[in-house]
């Protein structure tokens, strides 16, 4: 008998131990460039495009009004791990994926 079980990505994991975002937490410069694209932005933070759902991850003494000036969101950058972006002011967000495996 095979067992399916929920399975998220380790990404989706680490939000459990990272700082909670809310909307309110975003900045200015994020905000419009996210509402321009027709991005869904939830209370929690977590941007909704398409199919794409991307978690927003505080670093420690995160504050959204020391972006810096200028920015815009074509600044923020694919990281390494080709999963989540970095955007001005460290603020990371992680792809949050979700599938079933058995």
């Amino acid at each position: 008998m095979s067992r399916l079980t929920l399975k998220s990505s380790v990404i989706a994991a680490t939000i459990t131990f990272s700082s909670f975002a809310a909307a309110t937490d975003l900045p200015t410069y994020l905000m419009q460039g996210l509402n321009a694209m027709g991005a869904n932005v939830a209370a929690d933070g977590s941007v909704t495009f398409g199919a794409m759902r991307l978690i927003p991850l505080l670093p420690p003494g995160y504050n959204a009004s020391n972006a810096p000036a200028g920015a815009k969101l074509g600044d923020c950058t694919l990281s390494q791990d080709k999963v989540s972006y970095i955007c001005p002011g460290n603020l990371q967000f992680a792809s949050m994926v979700s599938g079933l495996i058995e």
